[in-house]
């Protein structure tokens, strides 16, 4: 904030004012919208500069949609109702997990694979080798 009583310094405070409202208003709606929340993508967010998101459930569900356009040319049904299952074991997974109904690819870590596979072998049932073809 700037001191001071001149036009011009009450029109650089009302103008700071303005921008922490912004940026107020861009924090609760990221937060609101995917619940992940940082000062680089508030910031790209404030300067308008657009982010270009991959989520991994969206790119799952374009994948599965090419497998399907491709049974009997090389692959099976059997091939691809896998991939809609572990489409499926994924889509649950983040949802009690995260509480999102989809992931950005840059949020996958070693620590969100280990998770899912934790989650495939107590929650889904599934043994090593199930587990390992996911």
């Amino acid at each position: 904030k700037a001191v001071g009583r001149t036009a011009e310094i009450q029109q650089i405070n009302t103008l700071l004012e303005a921008i922490k409202v912004s940026i107020h208003k861009i924090y609760h709606e990221q937060q609101r919208r995917d619940g992940n929340v940082t000062a680089e993508k508030i910031k790209n967010e404030f300067l308008g500069v657009a982010e270009t998101r991959h989520n991994l459930l969206e790119l799952f569900q374009r994948h599965n949609e090419d497998v399907k356009k491709l049974i009997g040319i090389d692959k099976s049904k059997a091939t691809y109702q896998k991939y809609e299952v572990t489409r499926t074991r994924l889509t649950d997974f983040i949802k009690e997990k995260y509480n999102l109904s989809d992931i950005a690819l840059k949020e996958i870590n070693h620590l969100f694979l280990t998770d899912f596979e934790v989650y495939l072998r107590t929650i889904c049932g599934c043994n090593s080798n199930t587990t390992a073809k996911f």
